[in-house]
C-alpha cells in the first residue's frame, strides 16, 4: 500500500506501452547486458521478477528474461576473452 511505489510502477508500465514491443525488448536486453557485464546481481533479480509484468505474462516474461540473460552473459564472456592490456 505504498502510493509512491504504485505511481512509479504505473509510470514505467505506461512508458513501456508507448515505446513498442521491439524497443521494449531491446532496452530489456541492454539492461540485462549491463547487469551481466558489471556483475550486478540485485539488478538481475529485479529484471527477472519484472519481466512477467513488462511482457504480459509469466511465460512471455520467462522467455524474454532467459533470452536477454543469455545475450548478456555472452557479451560478458566475449569481453572477458578479449586480449587487451586493460585486464
Amino acid at each position: 500500500e505504498n502510493p509512491e511505489l504504485k505511481d512509479g510502477l504505473d509510470s514505467v508500465l505506461n512508458y513501456a506501452s508507448t515505446i513498442g514491443a521491439e524497443s521494449e525488448l531491446a532496452l530489456f536486453i541492454l539492461a540485462w547486458t549491463a547487469v551481466k557485464v558489471f556483475c550486478f546481481d540485485a539488478g538481475g533479480v529485479v529484471l527477472a521478477l519484472a519481466s512477467g509484468i513488462l511482457f504480459g505474462g509469466v511465460w512471455q516474461g520467462a522467455l524474454a528474461s532467459a533470452f536477454a540473460a543469455t545475450v548478456g552473459s555472452s557479451v560478458a564472456f566475449a569481453l572477458a576473452k578479449l586480449d587487451t592490456p586493460v585486464r
